[in-house]
């Protein structure tokens, strides 16, 4: 169906935008709605509003095992910093660098790729953010920067966003554009529903922080491999025969980090991976789907939480360009792409809508007698196995692993012997992780309603 807006030739100089997107009408009747209300500019309660310096992309050269964090956009998740997959570069690199720290209660915007904002929350070091983010530094008393994080990932909020989406080599806003961001000025007992809502969310992700952790734990501490040392060298010898039966000749593969876990893994009894899942490969066509066919459509991003839900709206085979690998619940999702950032989920149950996911996932269903996808899901993001999984991978600005590293890993007996209690905290920990998505949905819900002038709030 064709969908069209009519607008004066005048608003388009103004605007300096004759780009069809930019005056799609759903975009002007969200400014058209805003207009009515009093609002107040990003740029007019803010004390600053800048993204990370140009060329500190490059800090990534420098990445230590703990410093400064870096803020990185996919760390932006659920309204806030996720915890995982912070990056940490050097103190005494941030003079020279032109870098800025951030503090609590900062709010943060993905300037490239999907927009998504979210707060700092109180962190255990120093913080800065890579060229790729916008942070906001609120005035004091002038928002609540919870109702903040709120509004800008709600409809009206990430409305206003995506019509400034510039997109040259990846979608993209400026500063400029955040700055100019109208923020609606709701009443006191509003504003404070939304933030305990949003506080709420965050205390059960914290919940469900430590309950994971604790998982971990338990695998760490039965799989008894703490003395390993898992630190990367500069030189060391391999047999020629071992680089012919690899068929590889890069000297990342055969880290000695690796070859540890690995050896320590293969003296204890198990088996392989592929002896307990099989790795599926069937694939959805949109080219052969119905017209008004849908299904949940899961990126690699989605498997940053490690489980796939029904928060991912369903969409059409024409929002749809690629092929994709089907899903179904009871599923374990593990990204074969740049495997440090752990994107490995257990796929739950939603509702009768197929589910779909990016062909970069290696799709894994149990066999009869296999251990629970929960405790594979742990065994998985566990530091040693990501250690096997990182010196695996090859390419540069897209590495992989392939999936007969994955599917040969060897899953100790004693994985299988602790399945029951390491299963019980991840269920807990995902379902914690849901509860709070469901928090962070209603405080969307109830900017919209505060908006639209709706009951309830």
């Amino acid at each position: 169906m064709a969908v069209w807006s009519e607008v004066q030739l005048n608003e388009a100089r103004d605007a300096e935008r004759f780009d069809a997107e930019y005056w799609k009408p759903e975009f002007i009747n969200n400014a058209n709605r805003l207009s009515e209300l009093k609002c107040a500019r990003i740029a007019d309660i803010s004390k600053s509003v800048r993204s990370g310096p140009f060329g500190s992309n490059l800090l990534c050269e420098h990445y230590v095992p703990r410093g400064v964090a870096v803020i990185r956009p996919f760390n932006l998740k659920d309204f806030t910093v996720s915890r995982n997959q912070i990056a940490y570069i050097p103190e005494e690199m941030c003079a020279g660098s032109g870098l800025t720290y951030y503090q609590e209660g900062d709010v943060m915007i993905a300037r490239v790729g999907d927009v998504r904002a979210g707060i700092i929350r109180r962190m255990d070091t120093k913080v800065t953010i890579s060229p790729n983010v916008i942070a906001v530094r609120l005035k004091k008393t002038a928002i609540s920067p919870y109702y903040l994080a709120a509004f800008l990932n709600s409809h009206p909020g990430m409305v206003q966003m995506l019509r400034g989406v510039k997109t040259v080599a990846q979608p993209t806003i400026t500063t400029d554009l955040v700055r100019s961001i109208l923020v609606p000025e709701l009443a006191e007992h509003q504003v404070a529903k939304i933030e305990q809502k949003v506080k709420a969310a965050f205390n059960k992700a914290d919940v469900a922080h430590v309950l994971y952790t604790e998982a971990e734990e338990l695998l760490e501490s039965v799989l008894g491999l703490n003395q390993l040392d898992l630190t990367p060298q500069l030189f060391y010898k391999q047999n020629y025969g071992d680089v012919q039966s690899a068929a590889r000749l890069d000297a990342e593969y055969f880290q000695p980090p690796k070859k540890a876990v690995l050896n320590a893994l293969s003296k204890m009894p198990g088996q392989r991976l592929l002896d307990q899942f099989r790795s599926i490969r069937q694939l959805w066509q949109p080219d052969r789907a119905g017209a008004y066919d849908l299904v949940r459509n899961y990126d690699l991003t989605d498997a940053l939480q490690p489980f796939l839900d029904e928060t991912v709206e369903p969409a059409t085979r024409d929002t749809i360009a690629s092929t994709k690998k089907k899903l179904r619940p009871g599923d374990l999702v593990v990204s074969r792409l740049r495997s440090y950032l752990k994107e490995i989920a257990v796929v739950l149950d939603s509702d009768l809508v197929p589910l779909v996911g990016s062909t970069e996932f290696i799709v894994l269903r149990p066999q009869k007698g296999a251990i629970s996808v929960e405790a594979l899901l742990v065994y998985l993001r566990s530091r040693y196995v990501q250690t096997v999984l990182k010196w695996c991978q090859d390419g540069s600005n897209h590495p992989r692993f392939h999936e007969d590293e994955l599917m040969n890993l060897w899953i100790p007996e004693v994985v299988r012997d602790n399945q029951k209690a390491i299963t019980e905290k991840a269920q807990s920990s995902i379902d914690a992780r849901r509860e709070a998505r469901y928090l962070l949905d209603e405080a969307k819900a109830m900017v919209e309603q505060a908006i639209l002038g709706e009951k309830g709030i």
